[in-house]
């Protein structure tokens, strides 16, 4: 699979795969497979003010996304993964609608960003869109 890099100035870069488009709304970013998609990925940027540890901001958040959109997390899915650029904290379950979800938290210095993957179920291409979020690094 071949990937293109995308570049976020001052914020983050993002390798794509070639058949993946790219939709920007203001501060939402979304990613889909435009042959045989799936699901989407969406991707929401924003500023850190807190002065905490990365791992702290990073699950806070999770939780709070967690109970804002009453996602059903699956059993003992939570965990902090630390990356050579970023701190991310994640999970996965369904939504009220039933959908499958799985979100992101990611802290990169003084950024976050909030990523989340919804479709109609688990697929395979879920691995792709976890490819496309651990590329992510400093731009």
């Amino acid at each position: 699979m071949k990937f293109n890099t995308i570049v976020f100035e001052d914020w983050f870069e993002i390798d794509l795969p070639e058949k993946w488009e790219l939709e920007e709304e203001e501060d939402l970013l979304t990613f889909y497979d435009t042959v045989d998609g799936r699901g989407a990925l969406q991707i929401s940027c924003f500023n850190i003010v807190e002065q905490r540890a990365a791992d702290e901001i990073a699950m806070e958040h999770l939780n709070d996304v967690i109970e804002q959109f009453e996602i059903n997390i699956n059993r003992n899915t939570k965990k902090i993964i630390e990356t050579p650029y970023s701190t991310i904290a994640l999970t996965a379950g369904t939504s009220p609608e039933k959908d499958f979800v799985k979100i992101w938290i990611i802290v990169l210095k003084n950024r976050m960003l909030l990523c989340t993957y919804i479709s109609d179920q688990k697929s395979r291409e879920l691995s792709t869109a976890e490819d496309i979020i651990y590329s992510i690094q400093p731009a």
